[in-house]
């Protein structure tokens, strides 16, 4: 199975695809690189119409099934392919790491598409260079049509993420502190979970390698707000050449002077929606609404930011007592806290 190269669909547009590519070449897994919608494109039957796919080879030289969801595919890779592991086994990490994960995952994203379907120059870029992607021998007609097509579908979007005339200052804002926690945090160590990347540094990677090195808006804020967010993103693409020494995570000891911050924002951007959403979800609302940063948020209900969330409490809830204490002291203060308050 090691022989033969893993199956990965994505596009270079897609953050999710660019997270789980860095993945597979931190890793040292030998994979296939195809883009979805080429002529190479195998189109596999797949529930949703989400990219990255992937498809894992069998020991008899077929394939598997279609995978999708880049969370829990790190988590298999990490169980197929246990070499240079991307989560890590103390259980207080792994949840620390995963709840930061999400927020680039499911926060971080936001800002992504805030940035890119809001401002012109960030339209056309995205609207023209998307559609090319493994099409490039197409008629100008053609191209015309679907960067058309493409743009208005994607700004329609814009009101499902959440981004609006009335939240665009708090995502905003929230992109600034993040660049600027993200500065402070690998001015002290090389990623956000220690010495070695964790699920979380692919997560914020994946939508930071849109806004910091593609769309102009957001790219242009990064350079000036953060210098090393961008040269950190280049670095992530690439990690196969870096030498992993285990247990070179993040000390317990260290985590509230260096990742306090970042936690801070989990809790002051995330956390609230979190809550909101779950709560929506339960009452079987369309609509989630609430306050962030002092500021009314409102947009669709998300079914999978509700699993999302499920899956955070099952792993806080599933510590034993010295573990939840442990990550208690953490949160406490930081609004995290409040992820597991009834």
């Amino acid at each position: 199975m090691e022989n033969l190269p893993v199956k990965i669909i994505g596009s270079h547009g897609s953050p999710y695809s660019m997270k789980m590519l860095a993945v597979l070449r931190y890793k040292r897994i030998t994979y296939q690189w195809i883009i979805r919608g080429s002529k190479d494109d195998p189109n596999p039957d797949i529930p949703v119409n989400l990219i990255p796919i992937i498809i894992f080879p069998g020991k008899d030289g077929s394939y598997s099934e279609a995978t999708i969801d880049s969370s829990p595919l790190i988590r298999i890779l990490d169980n197929v392919y246990p070499n240079r592991r991307v989560t890590p086994v103390d259980p207080v990490l792994d949840l620390i790491d995963t709840l930061i994960e999400d927020f680039g995952d499911e926060w971080v994203t936001k800002m992504m598409f805030h940035y890119r379907w809001t401002y012109e120059e960030d339209i056309e870029k995205a609207g023209t260079i998307l559609p090319l992607w493994g099409r490039l021998a197409i008629s100008q007609d053609d191209h015309n049509f679907m960067k058309k097509m493409f743009s208005e579908r994607q700004i329609s979007r814009l009101a499902i993420v959440g981004s609006n005339e009335v939240t665009a200052e708090v995502i905003e804002n929230s992109y600034l502190e993040t660049l600027k926690v993200i500065e402070n945090i690998i001015s002290k160590q090389d990623f956000i979970m220690g010495q070695r990347p964790g699920s979380s540094d692919f997560g914020l990677f994946g939508q930071l390698s849109q806004l910091v090195l593609f769309d102009p808006t957001s790219s242009e804020v990064a350079m000036k707000t953060s210098p090393r967010t961008a040269a950190w993103c280049y670095d992530m693409q690439e990690l196969s050449g870096i030498n992993v020494i285990e247990g070179n995570w993040i000390s317990y000891e260290s985590i509230n002077q260096t990742l306090g911050p970042l936690l801070d924002l989990v809790g002051k951007y995330y956390v609230p929606f979190l809550r909101a959403n779950a709560e929506s979800l339960e009452n079987d609302e369309d609509t989630v609404k609430c306050v962030i940063d002092g500021k009314e948020w409102v947009q669709s209900s998300f079914p999978y930011q509700g699993k999302c969330y499920k899956h955070i409490l099952e792993k806080y809830f599933g510590l034993d007592k010295n573990n939840r204490e442990v990550v208690d002291k953490i949160f406490s203060e930081t609004g995290c806290e409040n992820l597991f308050e009834n």
